[in-house]
């Protein structure tokens, strides 16, 4: 129903920024090849393994985040891309911010460069 919504919304002319939906799971975050955030005000770098978020990494090594849903869904941890290229997979950005690449939710996205450096 959501996407019937939306396509038709788009089929009418409407923006992206003008049709809000609320969608409850997002890709999920296992699967993927592991990769090196650094963290750009500290300076540190950690390893992110296929099996856990970026933001259970860091939260893991003190560094807390903003965080509410955990899946992608809410905005509340998305966060500034230094460098690196993010691999999306929230629910919540929107295409213009996808095809920058300057943000990223870290509670279920990814990379897809060996390293991506955040504004934390």
């Amino acid at each position: 129903f959501i996407d019937y919504v939306v396509a038709t919304a788009e089929s009418l002319g409407w923006s992206e920024e003008c049709v809000h939906v609320e969608r409850f799971s997002a890709t999920p975050i296992i699967e993927g090849a592991p990769f090196d955030v650094v963290a750009a005000r500290s300076g540190r770098t950690f390893h992110v393994p296929c099996d856990k978020s970026i933001m259970q990494v860091l939260y893991e090594a003190g560094i807390k985040v903003p965080s509410s849903c955990h899946s992608g869904v809410c905005a509340t941890c998305v966060t500034n891309v230094v460098s690196g290229v993010p691999e999306h997979r929230d629910m919540v950005l929107t295409p213009q911010q996808r095809a920058d690449n300057s943000v990223i939710a870290v509670c279920c996205s990814r990379s897809k460069t060996d390293r991506l450096v955040l504004d934390i």
